[in-house]
């Protein structure tokens, strides 16, 4: 029984080893992945997703609590880092990675979450940057990390829009949960304590320790959610029926500042601006909907990290490259 007992012990110790082993080298050397088996690569970046990564909203040096929208980035500068990447953060008073003199009457807005805001990539490779240099009109970069179409809207009415011309709002899918919580609860959006929002961050940081076993816990999580997705999958669960009705709500009924003057850009992924002409076309609504311009999102491989899910330098400037046209 003992000798049973101690076999397994080192069999285990063994298999727990080379697991973690392989995940942290692959965490380590994102150059790696690029030559490694396709399987391997899509495990290791949904373990890095799934909570080996920096998470800029919880970083105590990056973001600080706002009791109207949860947080906001934190004004200065600071460095935000990743295996892929270490950028240099400029933020304004109101807590946007730009420039304080773009809060005085810009004549573009952007708005968005961590794909807007240029997670990942340098301030001046922004594709809100590379719009400035293009187009000459001053350009505020209003996106921040994890931010729902509702916190967006409770952003901008703390803007200057007296010279707005354009508003381009950069919507994702995972924008859904904040904007079905607020049409579920009658546009009503719950702001969590600083209490809670301090907790869950020193969660964050705790979890960010090693012990012996902890990659080895996110790849079995790994795989126990690749099962759980393709079951979803094949039973043919949407959770994102609703999307576009939530979106539509929130942009309606979560802000304050009119936009009958400014031309409304939403800028998402081919399918999502599919499922909104449709919306749009199907139903009545107010002149700025109607008259939105619909720019894709869709980025080649290339233009994304190895192991981030967030848009490099070539993914930036492809999407500046898709807007130019449109800010005339």
């Amino acid at each position: 029984m003992k000798k049973s007992f101690l076999k397994w012990t080192v069999i285990t110790f063994a298999a727990v080893s080379c697991i973690d082993g392989a995940v942290a080298y692959g965490l380590a050397h994102p150059d790696f992945l690029l030559r490694a088996p396709s399987g391997y690569r899509a495990f290791i970046r949904g373990i890095y997703l799934d909570g080996a990564r920096n998470v800029i909203q919880f970083e105590p040096d990056c973001a600080r609590y706002n009791s109207e929208l949860t947080y906001t980035l934190k004004p200065g500068e600071f460095f935000f880092s990743n295996p892929e990447y270490n950028t240099k953060y400029r933020v304004n008073s109101l807590g946007m990675r730009s420039a304080e003199e773009d809060l005085r009457a810009p004549d573009v807005i952007v708005i968005g979450d961590s794909r807007a805001m240029g997670w990942g990539v340098g301030q001046e490779d922004m594709y809100t940057e590379l719009l400035r240099q293009w187009t000459g009109f001053k350009t505020l970069n209003a996106a921040v990390s994890s931010y729902g179409t509702v916190r967006e809207m409770k952003l901008l009415d703390r803007l200057d829009t007296t010279r707005l011309k354009y508003l381009v709002l950069h919507y994702v899918d995972n924008d859904y949960e904040e904007n079905a919580s607020f049409r579920q609860h009658d546009n009503f959006l719950n702001i969590m304590e600083r209490e809670k929002y301090e907790k869950i961050q020193r969660q964050y940081l705790s979890s960010k320790r090693y012990y012996f076993g902890k990659y080895t816990f996110f790849f079995l999580y790994r795989v126990g959610a690749e099962v759980y997705t393709t079951y979803l999958r094949l039973r043919g669960i949407d959770e994102l029926k609703s999307d576009v009705p939530y979106f539509l709500n929130a942009l309606i009924h979560g802000r304050k500042t009119p936009l009958d003057g400014p031309r409304l850009v939403v800028m998402a992924n081919g399918k999502f601006l599919e499922r909104l002409k449709r919306e749009i076309a199907a139903n009545e609504y107010p002149a700025y909907v109607e008259n939105m311009i619909l720019v894709s999102d869709d980025v080649s491989e290339s233009g994304y990290f190895v192991l981030d899910n967030h848009m490099n330098q070539k993914g930036h400037r492809f999407l500046a490259e898709r807007l130019r046209p449109v800010l005339k």
